[in-house]
């Protein structure tokens, strides 16, 4: 018997959106239907999983690479928001958005912009 889990994440990038039966299709059991809308009032869809065929991602060098290009700086990012965000609070950070709006002014003064 195969047993097999996989956890979605969704990164806070914009382009990065995975379509909804994509993640149906990885969250259900062989054997099991999943009826979804579909976005702009499109009808439904009707996803029936009659088998699961276990892969080899170890084949495809180009893939792998590529995806590992993808997520490294994806999560590059992510692990330096994280650490940022846990800095803040340990120092105790906090924002003066009147001193903050005060020097952007004098910035734009001196650049000429106004």
């Amino acid at each position: 018997m195969l047993s097999l889990t996989l956890e979605l994440f969704r990164f806070r990038v914009p382009a990065f959106q995975i379509p909804p039966p994509l993640v149906a299709l990885f969250s259900m059991a062989k054997g099991s239907v999943r009826v979804l809308t579909l976005p702009n009032d499109q009808g439904f869809a009707v996803l029936h999983l009659d088998q699961i065929e276990p892969g080899d991602a170890g084949k495809n060098q180009q893939i792998l690479a590529a995806t590992e290009q993808g997520l490294r700086g994806v999560l590059s990012r992510e692990y330096n928001d994280a650490f940022l965000q846990a800095i803040r609070a340990d120092v105790g950070v906090k924002r003066n958005d009147a001193a903050i709006a005060r020097v952007a002014a004098n910035l734009m003064k001196g650049s000429g912009e106004q």
